[in-house]
């Protein structure tokens, strides 16, 4: 099974590529992947318009099978109400065989928080997350934005 992973693309941002996002996107649809996961800050403010850009973007993204998640950038000035409206629910249990029979369980959760540039998963998630990776499966994935444990030095 080959899984694509993105994130932190901040469309809209000063450091923001369109060349090099269309690059990565190329590179991904060229592997061919049997899911492609966007692990959040996919604007860099989360305003509308940087919304419709990304996901112009995106809809190039080949592969059938896409998951994504919010990141801190993404739920700033109500753009976790955007990112609804733009990429559907923020998070999401999958269920999925390759073509060599390997079974994936996936669990992505929204870590976010609006406007706050820190995130967590909570007591809120457990019995979600616990659902997703209830079933056997050959391998299992969690997808979130922000680190699970603290990381020193990073902020």
């Amino acid at each position: 099974m080959l899984i694509a992973q993105l994130s932190d693309v901040h469309v809209g941002g000063a450091r923001h590529d369109p060349a090099l996002l269309r690059s990565a996107i190329a590179e991904i649809n060229q592997a061919n992947p049997d899911l492609v996961v966007i692990a959040g800050d996919i604007t860099d403010e989360g305003y509308p318009d940087q919304y419709e850009t990304a996901k112009e973007h995106l809809q190039e993204v080949a592969c059938p099978k896409i998951v994504a998640v919010p990141g801190n950038h993404d739920s700033r000035h109500l753009g976790y109400l955007q990112y609804e409206q733009t990429f559907g629910t923020r998070g999401s249990l999958l269920r999925l065989e390759a073509g060599d029979g390997t079974r994936l369980a996936l669990v992505a959760v929204d870590s976010s928080k609006p406007d706050l540039d820190e995130g967590e998963i909570g007591r809120e998630h457990y019995a979600w997350i616990e659902e997703g990776f209830r079933e056997p499966a050959d391998l299992r994935v969690f997808v979130c934005h922000h680190h699970l444990l603290p990381i020193p030095g990073t902020g």
